[in-house]
């Protein structure tokens, strides 16, 4: 089928779905770093709360910390044992009728220098704002052979 402005030939195809490795839910896999932070994605950014996290969360230890950004969200406890407890309850149990992934976030928390916990989230400090790649200028939009 031809698509697009310059009738590029588009082909679909099935794919093949390639099963997961089945990870142990009382330990995470590879070398992931046992922190007090959670991520946790997979949730409804539009509808979710922090309340609604809040209460999900709280029956297994003291939440000292909650962070939406976005389609992600970071809980922090006061114990590693605690989060622990939470990985191990919370993964794959679902909040507002979403199926949320629950893993350790790569490091804590650290409101003393500023940060946010990250997990191969873009940097804000490098590029755009809005984490957004820029747009295209307006004379490569007016001419569109020009390569």
């Amino acid at each position: 089928m031809a698509f697009g402005y310059n009738r590029h030939r588009l082909s679909v195809e099935w794919s093949r779905q390639v099963e997961p490795v089945p990870r142990s839910r009382d330990r995470p896999t590879g070398d992931v770093k046992l922190t007090r932070t959670l991520f946790i994605i997979n949730f409804d950014p539009i509808r979710t709360r922090i309340r609604d996290i809040e209460r999900h969360f709280e029956p297994y230890g003291k939440i000292t910390n909650i962070r939406i950004r976005r389609t992600f969200a970071f809980v922090q406890y006061e114990t590693q044992e605690e989060a622990s407890t939470a990985v191990k309850n919370t993964d794959k149990s679902m909040i507002l009728d979403r199926v949320m992934t629950v893993e350790y976030a790569f490091r804590d928390d650290d409101n003393e220098r500023g940060g946010s916990p990250k997990r191969g989230a873009p940097d804000r400090r490098r590029g755009s704002p809005h984490m957004c790649s820029p747009s295209p200028s307006w004379s490569i939009l007016k001419d569109p052979v020009r390569k």
